[in-house]
């Protein structure tokens, strides 16, 4: 897949650009968040780096960061809530580079993912009229819907989130010490106090 794989990520950004739909926002967010999980943060930033030089810069700012919140569905959230974290807690760039000043927000917005209903506003685009799905894909997807069991989460080995995040930050807060409550400390305190009562019930001290 290496050899296709900043194809993909260009085909999948100019249809960003030529039409941001909130279906395909949601379907993006997740998507990115599985390939962080499988291969990597700092391989996923890196990626979308090679296609447009901080390209990664501008998805987390008016994509990830915006519209995190419009994810919807057990698993798309998962996916994205487990991506947020590796990126916040295993990337180099997130951590020293360009994107560390994006790190509180990010932590804000993973924090109002897990707090808060999914966003079911529209966006602007949403007007423009997606291709017509073939007669019969709804009855048809239902049942594969229902369908599903454990086995079918390529994200099983993680089973809470919330735990993951707290303990990802704590394994951050033992190698960078000085780095982590310093950018806890830049938290609104809504979402300072929440992500407290995810250290509490896991049992993750940050230093």
């Amino acid at each position: 897949m290496d050899q296709y794989s900043k194809q993909i990520i260009t085909l999948l950004f100019q249809r960003l650009s030529s039409s941001k739909t909130t279906k395909y926002v949601r379907g993006l967010i997740a998507f990115l968040g599985f390939y962080a999980a499988h291969f990597g943060a700092d391989t996923l930033v890196n990626l979308i780096d090679s296609v447009q030089a901080n390209m990664f810069a501008m998805y987390t700012e008016r994509v990830l960061i915006a519209e995190l919140q419009r994810v919807s569905g057990a698993l798309e959230r998962k996916a994205a809530a487990i991506g947020c974290v590796k990126l916040l807690c295993e990337s180099e760039h997130f951590r020293t580079g360009a994107l560390a000043a994006f790190w509180p927000k990010l932590l804000q917005a993973l924090i109002s993912l897990f707090e808060l209903p999914a966003d079911e506003s529209s966006l602007p685009e949403d007007h423009f009229v997606e291709v017509d799905e073939p007669v019969g894909y709804q009855a048809q997807y239902a049942q594969l819907a229902c369908a599903r069991n454990a086995a079918d989460d390529p994200l099983a080995g993680i089973d809470d989130p919330k735990r993951y995040l707290a303990e990802s930050l704590g394994n951050m807060c033992r190698q960078w010490p000085d780095l982590v409550p310093a950018r806890v400390a830049a938290l609104e305190p809504p979402h300072r106090h929440a992500l407290q009562t995810y250290l509490n019930a896991y049992s993750v001290q940050i230093c």
